[in-house]
């Protein structure tokens, strides 16, 4: 059967994606724990370039970067929802494809 997304709960998305940042966070916290040793600098280059000192505590390094991506997970979500459903009502969503399982019930 196909069908097509039409709409996206922004709040559930929002939750969703916020769920998502703080949990991908944390590999980033078990990295910062080995190499952001105090006084040691890490450089990240890539698309957004980034440099740490290892000025920041522990403390500020397990609450601020999980609290800061659930919370920019969370307000990405709404905005991806928001666009999404704008840009459906013009273009008509997307097509998806659903089948009934038989052996489920």
């Amino acid at each position: 059967m196909k069908t097509r997304l039409k709409r996206i709960s922004p709040r559930d998305l929002g939750a969703l994606l916020s769920v998502i940042g703080f949990l991908a966070s944390i590999p980033i916290v078990i990295f910062a724990f080995i190499a952001i040793a105090p006084g040691r600098t890490v450089n990240l280059n890539g698309f957004i370039s980034l440099s740490f000192t290892g000025s920041l505590s522990p403390i500020e390094l397990v609450l601020a970067f999980p609290l800061l991506n659930g919370i920019a997970g969370g307000i990405s979500g709404l905005i991806i929802a928001w666009l999404y459903n704008f840009l459906a009502r013009f273009l008509g969503g997307v097509g998806i494809e659903i089948e009934e399982d038989y052996r489920m019930k």
